[in-house]
């Protein structure tokens, strides 16, 4: 949770006004602090995280014999003295009975994305920030990042403060709500969200208003145009491709190569029709103004078809997306 006071920059969101971030970006976070708010951006893996969050953190106190007590008013607490410009949301208070006060941050991770960003001995830059930053706020010496993975799998990250960091992360933060009093706008990182964001802000463009860029926004324009036209003409070959697989299929429903196994199977559609029944019908003609009394030849049509009830359209096969898997 961010500070509701916009006066300290909360652990996480340190990670993104770094720019190391996955999901946010210091563009992102600026919005936040000049009072812009924006589309809330959570999924539904940010709500699996929130409710499966007490039962990873009660895994983790087992497995480290931890001492646990949640905190569930989520109260905002901001650094003080050389952290005084770093904040947090303390979820719960942790002890361990030899290394006293810890931090525990809790994630909620498919196996997908833990093998695309993870490793077995470091999570993402912006974790570990996050962590850091819990530790220099709290006045904590240790803590660990338990990472639910695949909903069966707890993989932890055991870390000791490391105070160089957290100063250095505090040194950030303070440039950061510097540059906001400023009004020092960050360049955006052609993030997904930071469009959504962009479109929120913007949603009507005026026609009488002409902006101008720099080489830098040239560059995005020149960038746009290539991959564009990079992206039609890789339609227009896989469609290409697809065409001969067809043709070598002919009816079958798995094409076996030297390489690859191609799967080209199809699946029965059968549309949805609505029957509506004599009395109903009239009712709808009489509403829609189509003369039920069948006095407008033109509109016979549809009004027997709303009196008499829809036939059935046919079924059809529709051919699957096409799956080619490596022998």
């Amino acid at each position: 949770m961010p500070d509701p006071l916009r006066k300290t920059v909360s652990a996480s969101q340190v990670g993104a006004i770094l720019d190391r971030s996955h999901f946010s970006s210091r563009w992102l976070v600026y919005q936040y602090f000049i009072g812009n708010d924006l589309p809330d951006s959570s999924d539904e893996r940010t709500e699996a995280g929130q409710f499966l969050e007490p039962g990873i953190l009660a895994w983790t106190a087992a497995r480290l014999g931890l001492k646990v007590q949640p905190h569930r008013s989520q109260e905002y607490i901001s650094g003080r003295g050389k952290y005084r410009h770093l904040g947090c949301t303390q979820d719960a208070e942790t002890w361990h009975p030899e290394r006293g006060l810890g931090v525990v941050e809790c994630k909620n991770v498919d196996y997908r994305m833990w093998k695309e960003r993870w490793t077995e001995d470091r999570a993402p830059d912006e974790i570990e920030i996050q962590l850091q930053v819990q530790m220099a706020v709290l006045g904590a010496s240790w803590g660990v990042i338990a990472a639910n993975v695949g909903g069966n799998s707890l993989t932890l990250y055991r870390r000791a403060f490391d105070e160089a960091l957290a100063l250095e992360l505090d040194h950030h933060a303070e440039q950061f709500l510097a540059d906001v009093a400023s009004r020092v706008e960050p360049q955006v990182l052609g993030m997904p969200r930071e469009l959504v964001a962009l479109r929120h802000l913007y949603p009507e463009a005026d026609p009488a208003k002409v902006a101008s860029g720099d080489i830098s926004v040239q560059e995005a324009a020149e960038d746009y145009l290539h991959w564009n036209t990079r992206r039609k003409e890789a339609e227009r070959a896989e469609k290409s491709a697809l065409v001969k697989l067809k043709a070598a299929a002919t009816d079958a429903s798995i094409l076996e190569l030297p390489d690859y196994h191609v799967y080209l199977g199809t699946s029965w559609v059968q549309p949805r029709v609505v029957k509506v029944n004599a009395e109903l019908g009239k009712a709808i003609s009489v509403a829609l103004g189509l003369d039920p009394e069948g006095k407008a030849p033109m509109l016979a049509p549809l009004r027997d078809a709303l009196t008499n009830g829809i036939e059935a359209a046919p079924g059809y096969h529709k051919a699957k997306p096409i799956k080619i898997v490596k022998r």
